[in-house]
């Protein structure tokens, strides 16, 4: 071969390698509209379809706006359309603000971004008005996203359309520039039969007969709105004008036959005037529609408020949601409606917000009893349980589709927004006053522009309080402390934040202004001065510079005589404090081992537990809720305990009075630790102390108080060694009550040793007998993460063939093996497909536990880029690892739903952009290959 043809040759080699490399980092492009051009104002026409098939058709004139840039070079316009609109090409007409028509060209689909680039022939003018004419076409469906078709559940076959626009389908009714930032105004022109009602934001101001059955509604102009703020019902649906709050018109709209009052009682109508009564904006009316099909937490538009069919009633635990999502719909008026996050990875000020606001409008109405427990108590124990700050409130990543609809569903998000709130309200002010006049100036500051970011209110609550940290904290904070000397405790904060900052404040309750570098260490001499009930709630009010150094200064006041008289009593009964200071030991992460450092400094055995108290107390009320909801039971409970435990001493177990209390508050402050670290028999005598006592257990509780406390003493008992426990539940085999303590505390063990013990009486069945015990275990059991890995050791190591072949045994494998999928990533579960010396022991050896087990590993499984060609591929390697083979055919012949199930083609859509991509792959690999052996010939 000559030289040059060896050089092209290798040239056309290095192109192929390098798109190859291109091939495999491609990732389908996120688009997100330019802000050169905007729209100020929409005249949308609908023409719904009543018959079968449901579709629609309108028109829409788009008044756009070009931006005022020196650089301006636009000859597009992008805009949204949804998968079921159709653009009748031939009727596009775009024109200037002399009424001049525009030539325009091509226009491109990008469909699964859902946009449409209407290209012109010429450059557009800066800082100018266009119109954009577009007719169009499209189906309705029975799915609730854009408008949609249905029926009322009580009346038949009675019809109705709706809308669903939030957060990303108002693109399924019009074409528009569906995006939060892009608000305009709103004029629509409906379509209706004569016999049906059309409401929408704004009320109707002319209706003209366009038939004898037919009817056009025209609407006044709305304020500016972003696309999914807007509302359209049209169905056959009676009204009524409810009594006007002070500012706002409030209709209720029922569905035929009716009785409204069954729908609305005063409760509404105080949570609609509380929440007026906030802010100086005027909302002006609210349309109240009866949709209980509708109802969600999602926002339902601008003066559209959708409620649920049954009327709530009284305040109570059973009624209190219904009563809290009704007053953040309204709220969501204020921080969706009137002003609206620019984007979606900002969706916490419109969630956040509008939630601290309902929350605050039902606990003013019910005056707080109920409310205290469900915000304070519950929702920050879910926020905690779920998040530990480790997710940050604004999330740049948000960009596609998917991502949107993930965001605007995450209640996390809302939670951690109203705690902020919550925080800064606690810190500045016993009733508020200061937050809601923050939340007004953050309403009228973006009033006119109608839309908003993170740092519009974080410039006003910086004015006030300190929180930047909390919204760029992509990470936890870590506080660790070390007692130098006594009372002078090092802190050491560290958090991972965006980018590196410095703290300084000086609060009306501390004395030195403090200092703060981010992951630096300092000192600060605790306060000199009696604590008082200003200084708790500066400790409380998310300081975490003093916090714990001020609680170890309190836990050593708290060894004198008058402390109960003031201080911590004053805590217990103002059950915000107390939890405030618990959910911020939570979100700071404090480190057990370092609590025990400052134990061991003071010497004194009592202040753990107080400390202990101060950091578990969420869960000791979320449980004494169990029992008793009233507040009164909730102050008793609360006092007793609190009363019982300052008293306390080495033998406290023995000297708390009240039995029911004891049960409840003990064991969540004697095991919630590293039992690594520390010898378990510390808590066991702990336990034994308390447990062997004259306790009075409560036999004649309910079911749900039985099973609190048998995962209280169970997980007690569980820090025992295996053999001794197992003892115990074979002593107590004839005492159902108190045999059902240790069958739960078998599975709560998460020591590995005694997980491996576990394991193996299970499958030897040398104790357990029961089969409802074994399935109790194995639920406890693979309930702890930590256990996880242990289980799958194990049974990779076991002869599981051998296993299996005894019934029941297959029986316990099948249930371990589906719990401990539950728990693991769809990566990790892949691994275990991967993983042939898990399956290969037990999965294909018999025809009947195929179609028992493989559907359990499978149904875990996301196939998204798996097909059952690789499945079938897996298990026939399998077949070669095991005693009983079995052939590709038999493979292939296996039974199994979720198999069959599986596609046999490539996991891509035809004509898509991956499909092309891995073809292209596919064909690059294949010539290089080619090329190579050419060479080397």
């Amino acid at each position: 071969m000559t030289n040059k043809a060896t050089t092209i040759l290798l040239v056309i080699l290095a192109i192929c390698s390098f798109m190859n490399v291109l091939s495999q980092v491609w990732e389908p492009s996120i688009h997100r509209l330019d802000t050169t051009i905007s729209p100020l104002h929409y005249k949308v026409q609908i023409n719904p379809n009543f018959q079968k098939p449901f579709t629609l058709n309108g028109q829409v004139e788009m008044l756009l706006q070009t931006a005022n840039l020196t650089d301006f070079y636009v000859d597009e316009i992008v805009f949204h359309l949804g998968e079921n609109l159709d653009l009748a090409e031939n009727y596009i007409s775009l024109l200037d603000n002399q009424n001049n028509t525009v030539p325009i060209g091509a226009l491109h689909y990008d469909i699964s971004n859902q946009l449409v680039t209407l290209q012109t022939r010429i450059i557009l003018t800066p800082n100018s008005l266009y119109k954009l004419k577009l007719n169009y076409s499209g189906s309705i469906s029975k799915i609730r996203q854009g408008f949609f078709i249905d029926s009322f559940k009580d009346t038949g076959d009675t019809l109705y359309l709706a809308s669903n626009l939030y957060p990303v389908f108002a693109r399924r009714v019009f074409p528009c520039f569906d995006e939060p930032r892009f608000k305009a105004t709103f004029e629509l022109i409906v379509l209706r039969p004569k016999q049906f009602t059309a409401i929408s934001n704004s009320p109707i101001i002319k209706s003209v007969n366009l038939s004898s059955d037919m009817i056009v509604d025209f609407f006044a102009v709305t304020p500016k709105l972003a696309p999914h703020s807007l509302s359209l019902f049209i169905g056959l649906i009676s009204s009524q004008q409810l009594v006007k709050t002070k500012r706002i018109n409030c209709t209720l709209y029922f569905y035929p036959n009716a009785n409204s009052q069954e729908f609305f009682n005063s409760t509404y109508y105080k949570l609609i005037s509380t929440i007026d009564n906030f802010f100086s904006y005027q909302i002006e009316n609210i349309s109240l529609l009866v949709l209980p099909e509708m109802f969600s937490n999602l926002f339902d538009g601008f003066r559209f408020v959708y409620l649920e069919k049954d009327l709530p009633g009284p305040f109570d635990l059973v009624n209190l949601q219904t009563y809290i999502n009704f007053a953040c719909q309204i709220a969501k008026q204020y921080f969706i409606g009137v002003v609206t996050p620019e984007w979606w990875s900002e969706v916490w000020l419109s969630e956040g917000l509008a939630y601290y606001v309902g929350i605050l409008s039902v606990w003013m109405v019910e005056n707080g009893y109920l409310t205290f427990s469900k915000f304070l108590i519950e929702i920050r124990h879910e926020a905690l349980k779920l998040d530990y700050g480790s997710r940050p409130l604004v999330d740049p990543s948000v960009k596609s589709f998917e991502d949107i609809l993930t965001a605007t569903s995450d209640k996390l998000k809302a939670y951690k927004g109203a705690l902020i709130m919550n925080m800064l309200a606690t810190s500045l002010s016993k009733y508020n006053i200061t937050v809601l006049s923050i939340l007004e100036q953050y309403l009228t500051k973006n009033i006119s522009s109608g839309t908003s970011n993170t740092e519009d209110i974080m410039d006003l609550i910086d004015r006030y309080s300190d929180l930047t940290e909390w919204l760029y904290n992509s990470g936890y904070y870590t506080i660790v402390i070390d007692c130098v000397e006594e009372m002078s405790p090092f802190i050491t904060k560290e958090s991972y934040l965006d980018t590196s900052c410095n703290y300084s404040w000086k609060n009306e309750f501390l004395k030195n202004e403090i200092s703060f570098n981010t992951n630096v260490s300092y000192s600060q001499s605790p306060l000199e001065d009696n604590p008082s009930n200003k200084i708790l709630h500066a400790i409380v009010s998310g300081y975490y510079r003093v916090t714990y150094q001020n609680i170890s200064y309190l836990m050593n006041k708290f060894q004198t005589k008058d402390y109960q008289l003031y201080q911590f009593y004053e805590i217990v009964h103002l059950g915000q404090v107390i939890d405030d200071l618990i959910f911020f030991a939570k979100m700071c992460r404090v480190e057990y081992k370092t609590v025990f450092d400052i134990v061991k400094n003071n010497k004194n055995e009592t202040n753990y537990f107080i400390i202990k108290i101060l950091l578990d107390f969420l869960d000791v009320f979320r449980t004494t809720l169990y029992g008793d909801s009233t507040y009164e039971r909730f102050q008793e409970y609360t006092t007793n305990i609190a009363t019982n435990l300052i008293m306390a001493n080495t033998s406290m177990f023995s000297e708390i009075n009240n039995g029911h209390a004891r049960a409840l508050i003990i064991p969540w402050y004697c095991i919630d630790v590293n039992i690594k670290k520390y010898p378990c028999t510390f808590y066991i005598n702990v336990a034994d102390k308390f447990f062997n006592g004259n306790i009075d257990w409560p036999k004649t509780t309910t079911e749900k108080q039985f099973h609190e406390y048998t995962c209280l003493y169970s997980k007690l008992n569980s820090l025992r060694k295996f053999d001794e426990i197992k003892n115990l539940y074979n002593t107590t085999i004839g005492e159902p009550f108190y045999h059902r303590y240790y069958v739960t505390a078998l599975g709560c063990m998460i020591d590995g040793e005694n997980v491996k013990s576990l394991l193996k009486n299970l499958f030897e069945q040398t104790i357990f007998t029961v089969k409802e015990e074994t399935k109790l275990i194995i639920n406890r059991l693979t309930s702890h993460n930590e256990n996880i890995e242990e289980i799958l050791n194990f049974i990779s190591k076991q002869n599981m063939l051998e296993v299996t072949k005894n019934r029941d045994n297959e029986e316990v494998f099948i249930l371990l093996l589906k719990k401990v999928g539950e728990k693991l990533t769809t990566n990790e579960q892949l691994n275990i497909m991967k993983n042939i010396s898990l399956m290969a022991n037990v999965t294909l050896h018999i025809n009947e536990t195929i179609n028992k087990l493989l559907p359990e590993i499978i149904n875990r499984i996301e196939w998204i880029y798996w097909s059952k060609s690789h499945v079938l591929k897996y298990l026939t390697n399998a077949t070669t690892l095991i005693e009983c083979p079995v052939s590709s055919t038999e493979a292939n012949n296996i039974s199994s739903p979720m198999v069959n199930n599986i596609t046999t083609e490539t996991p891509f859509k035809n004509g898509s952009n991956d499909n092309k991509i891995l073809l292209f792959y596919t064909m690059c690999n294949a010539l290089s290959i080619i090329l190579m052996i050419f060479l080397f010939i």
